[in-house]
Parts: structure tokens; C-alpha cells; sequence
């Protein structure tokens, strides 16, 4: 998977759209069944502005398909945009996927003095 400039932004985009709790429950619902905004909105208890502003930010994202059937919008989630990033995700999660980053010898020195005292890198709890 070739991972260029475009198509990372192309994921970060999605992966920005699911990072507010509103719309991770507009994808839960809409993952069983295409939508009027009007139940939508009755479920959630939120008023149409604050629906429209999350329903933009996910059809933006491509995650979320938008219909209009007379005075009132449909919405269905598009499962083929939620595999890209799901892909995605494994991608680069996966061990030899990575871009591979050269380190400068001083990096390497520095470890390797910590490695010769009996050190073990450690994560920091904050």
C-alpha cells in the first residue's frame, strides 16, 4: 500500500470525522439502516444546525452518503470508505509496513551507551 501524502490526508480526514462522540453514535446507527435526519434527530435530542454540522463533516469524509427525498435528507454509511480506513489502520499498524526511519549515529551511540550500562528503554507514566 503506497501511503502518499494525498492518501494519508485522505484518512486522517475520516479518522478526524469519528473523533467527536455525536457522530460515532450517527455511525453506529446509520451501520444498521439508512436514515432520515429527521430520526436522527429525534434519537440524539439535538436541534438541525448541530445535526448539519456533523452530518457535513461526515459526508466530507466520505464515511457518510447523503440523499435528499423531498424536504428532508437520508444519510446511509458507505462500508467501502469504513474498509479504506479500516485497512488503513492495519496498515499501519503492521510491523515492516512503517516507513523505515534512518537514525543519525549520535541517536545510535546514545542507545547503545544505555544499553551497555544495563539500561532498558521504558515508557514514562504521566
Amino acid at each position: 500500500m503506497d501511503m502518499t501524502e494525498a492518501k494519508v490526508s485522505i484518512q486522517l480526514a475520516k479518522i478526524k470525522a469519528l473523533s467527536e462522540e455525536t457522530r460515532l453514535r450517527i455511525i453506529e446507527m446509520l451501520a444498521n439502516e439508512r436514515l432520515c435526519a429527521c430520526d436522527i434527530l429525534t434519537s440524539l435530542e439535538i436541534n438541525q444546525s448541530t445535526l448539519s454540522y456533523h452530518m457535513k463533516l461526515l459526508t466530507a469524509s466520505g464515511l457518510v452518503e447523503a440523499e435528499r427525498d423531498g424536504k428532508w435528507m437520508h444519510y446511509s454509511l458507505n462500508k467501502g470508505k469504513l474498509d479504506e480506513l479500516r485497512d488503513y489502520l492495519d496498515f499501519i499498524s503492521t510491523p515492516g509496513n512503517r516507513t523505515v526511519v534512518e537514525r543519525s549515529s549520535h541517536c545510535n551511540s546514545k542507545k547503545s551507551e544505555f544499553q551497555n550500562k544495563g539500561g532498558n528503554f521504558k515508557m514514562k507514566s504521566f
